[in-house]
Parts: C-alpha cells; sequence; structure tokens
C-alpha cells in the first residue's frame, strides 16, 4: 500500500502541487470571506487546519520530487508557497472593496502593509523550502532506492 502511495505520489507534477496549494488557500480565504472562519492572524483552530494541510502538501512535495536534487526541491517549496501568497495578496485587494478583513490586523497605511506583506512573504518561503528540503530529506533515508538487476548477456 505505500509502495503504491509512493509510486502515485512520483508520478505529479510540480504543477499539480502549486495547483492544491492554491484551491487550499483559495478556500481558505473564501471561508475567511464568508464569515465562516476568523481571520489569518487570530491563529484559530481553523486556520491552523489550513497550515498543517499546506505543510503536509509541501511535505509530499519535496518527497515526491527529491529525485530532482536538493537545490530544485527548495526552489520548488519556493515556488509553492509564493503561489499561495499570491492569493491571499490578491484576496486582500477584493476584500478591500467587500469591507471583509482577510488579515485581521489593523494596518494604518500602505506603507506598514507592504513591509508586513514582504515579511510574510520571506517567512513563507524560508518556511516553504525548509518543509520540502525536510520532504527530499526523509524520503533519502527512509525510502530505500530500487535496486539495479544484474542481468547478463
Amino acid at each position: 500500500m505505500i509502495k503504491n502511495f509512493v509510486k502515485n505520489l512520483e508520478k505529479l507534477k510540480v504543477m499539480h502541487f502549486i495547483t492544491i496549494i492554491i484551491i487550499l488557500t483559495a478556500l481558505q480565504i473564501l471561508l475567511i470571506i464568508a464569515g465562516v472562519i476568523p481571520p489569518l492572524a487570530s491563529h484559530s483552530i481553523e486556520n491552523l487546519f489550513f497550515d498543517f494541510v499546506g505543510f503536509i502538501v509541501i511535505f509530499l512535495m519535496g518527497f515526491a520530487l527529491s529525485k530532482h536534487g536538493l537545490k530544485k526541491v527548495a526552489l520548488f517549496g519556493a515556488c509553492v508557497t509564493t503561489a499561495s501568497f499570491i492569493i491571499v495578496c490578491i484576496a486582500l485587494i477584493i476584500s478591500s472593496y467587500l469591507y471583509r478583513p482577510i488579515l485581521g490586523i489593523s494596518v494604518p497605511n500602505l506603507v506598514y502593509l507592504t513591509v508586513i506583506l514582504l515579511t510574510s512573504l520571506i517567512f513563507n518561503i524560508v518556511l516553504g523550502v525548509i518543509v520540502a528540503i525536510a520532504g527530499a530529506f526523509i524520503k533519502s533515508v527512509f525510502v530505500p532506492k530500487p535496486k539495479k538487476s544484474k542481468s547478463r548477456r
């Protein structure tokens, strides 16, 4: 069962993981706009659940794409977290017209918002890289590589 899971996971490409993260982030933002869950800064159990699932997706991406090497996996982790961040930024623009809080913090002007968003982007990229590399490392340590058959001709 685990072997089949790993084989099926290895068939996925980076765009599949980016799509999963975009859908997950969009669902979280839609639930926040609808008022079902609190804004991001509240660190509620619902938001933590979405963060946890996002980390699992990034970890599995690093696990599945470890054959590309750690540098590529780190780049893939950065791309996936950046895609999620872009969805949040788009949601911030849309929510400002709907008068619905997404972040859940009061920002006095655009300069402070820019600093907060850039800090969040850098933090998310670093975290995504670490989680993706952890997935690749776990696979390299705990999943045995297939043995090559020695056939004589």
